[in-house]
C-alpha cells in the first residue's frame, strides 16, 4: 500500500544568521594589547587595538548586511570590558 506525503512548501524567508565574535585580550607588545576575535565563520585571528576597530568600522562601512549580522555595540563594550579587565589584572 503506497502513502502520499505532503511536500512542505520551501520557506521563502530567510533564516536569520548572526555572527558572534569572541574576545579575549592579551599583551601585545608593551603598552599595546592583542584583541583576539573568535569569529563562529571559524577565523581566529590576532589583532591589535587599532586593527580590531578599523575591521569594525569596515564592517559598519560594508553595509547594512553585516550590521544585521554583528551587534557591533556588543562587540565595542566587550573589547573595552576585556582590555579594562585586563589592565586591572596587570595592576
Amino acid at each position: 500500500m503506497a502513502t502520499a506525503r505532503s511536500k512542505k512548501a520551501p520557506s521563502t524567508q530567510p533564516k536569520p544568521r548572526t555572527i558572534d565574535i569572541e574576545v579575549n585580550v592579551e599583551e601585545f607588545t608593551a603598552g599595546d594589547y592583542e584583541i583576539l576575535l573568535d569569529w563562529t565563520t571559524g577565523n581566529s585571528q590576532g589583532h591589535t587595538v587599532g586593527e580590531v576597530f578599523d575591521i569594525l568600522d569596515r564592517l559598519v562601512v560594508g553595509g547594512f548586511r553585516h550590521r544585521k549580522l554583528i551587534d557591533l555595540k556588543g562587540v565595542i563594550k566587550t573589547i573595552l570590558e576585556k582590555v579594562m579587565e585586563y589592565t586591572d589584572s596587570k595592576n
